[in-house]
């Protein structure tokens, strides 16, 4: 079944798969639930219809510009070990915003670990998006950032 179908919700995922296993991720939004999948599904069907060695600029360039915006700038290496020496608290606080490249890199073929299989809002404020993962425990972080960037206030992923 094609991911870039079931994102659509053009076909829809049955309960179990041959794939592997379907975990919910819960998103609670304070704002409506629809417009953050919606964001979601856009930001999705982009990373999903191209192809991933493009350059950084280029990402910019076909990513929606509210999701762009809300990522972290790109740190060079001096940064990154300066951030080294931070206390724990701080380093926790500046990780919890993804820059656009870290996140990408969660999309490469070797790097992805869930696909995309079904999404719903049972109330504004909620959303359940399943997700197929083949192996526990897997990283999450990807589409936990994405439902954030989206404007999702929390999310529980349901392993």
């Amino acid at each position: 079944m094609n991911e870039l179908l079931r994102l659509a919700s053009l076909e829809r995922g049955a309960s179990n798969s041959n794939e592997g296993f379907v975990v919910d991720v819960i998103a609670r939004t304070s704002e409506s639930s629809a417009l953050v999948l919606d964001r979601v599904r856009e930001v999705l069907k982009v990373v999903l219809s191209n192809d991933l060695s493009q350059s950084l600029e280029a990402w910019k360039s076909l990513l929606p510009s509210w999701f762009v915006s809300v990522c972290a700038d790109e740190i060079t290496q001096e940064e990154a070990e300066r951030r080294r020496n931070l206390p724990m608290s701080e380093r926790e606080h500046l990780a919890q915003q993804w820059t656009l490249s870290a996140w990408l890199y969660w999309f490469k073929p070797e790097e992805r670990f869930w696909k995309w299989w079904d999404a719903a809002c049972p109330d504004n404020r909620s959303i359940i998006v399943r997700i197929l993962v083949t192996g526990y425990p897997f990283p999450s972080g990807s589409l936990e950032w994405l439902l954030r960037a989206a404007g999702a206030t929390d999310v529980l992923v349901n392993e």
